[in-house]
């Protein structure tokens, strides 16, 4: 899947306010069962999960 840097960009700040706002329940729940993508964007990689079609940030890490 090839998306343009913003549209990367946007889902990831996305992803990370629905992470914030949500219950340790929910994030365990994405974590456990959501569909799991993984992005590079401004060197750095960001695993993304989709759960109840909603994103859920995972975990943003440096690319060597």
């Amino acid at each position: 899947m090839s998306c343009p840097d913003y549209d990367i960009g946007m889902l990831a700040l996305v992803a990370n306010e629905h992470w914030k706002q949500a219950s340790w329940l929910t994030r365990a729940a994405a974590w456990a069962l959501g569909h799991h993508q993984v992005f590079e964007h401004l060197d750095r990689r960001f695993r993304i999960s989709f759960f109840r079609d909603r994103p859920f940030l995972l975990t943003i890490r440096e690319v060597n």
